[in-house]
């Protein structure tokens, strides 16, 4: 599966059109160790996310896309696949697109950034009220981008 992954992940990059990049981007950086992208849907978080990656970061190769949507995350532990990306794979950056579909990410989420000092998550979703309610108050280790 993770060979699916990565080739979905290239694929997505290469077949990425970048005339033209969302507004938000020129805003958009990675200081903080935990980075978010919120809003509701079909607003082009998933496209910025990717002209990113393309435009910033793809000569690195030390960044890893992937979208926790995918059905494989109904049986895989999200913490098991960032620990084996970050620790096997060596990838520095990691970006989880459509983060709200993966049953009990925020306290995944927080157990990543907690395990791992020194990797950048980048995550995108659009459930905002999660991120400030919710049981593991991401808010203030996040910088989100609305």
């Amino acid at each position: 599966m993770f060979r699916f992954i990565t080739e979905t992940f290239h694929r997505l990059i290469e077949e990425l059109p970048s005339l033209q990049v969302r507004y938000l981007y020129k805003f958009f950086q990675l200081r903080n160790r935990l980075t978010g992208l919120v809003g509701p849907r079909g607003v082009g978080k998933t496209t910025m996310l990717l002209q990113y990656i393309k435009n910033e970061l793809m000569g690195s190769k030390e960044c890893f896309y992937f979208s926790a949507d995918l059905v494989y995350f109904q049986q895989a532990n999200l913490l098991q696949f960032v620990s084996d990306l970050h620790l096997k794979e060596g990838y520095k950056v990691i970006f989880i697109d459509e983060i709200h579909k993966y049953r009990g990410w925020d306290q995944e989420l927080k157990n990543i950034y907690d395990a791992f000092p020194s990797l950048k998550i980048v995550f995108s979703g659009n459930s905002m009220l999660d991120l400030v309610t919710g049981s593991y108050d991401l808010s203030r280790r996040a910088k989100l981008y609305r």
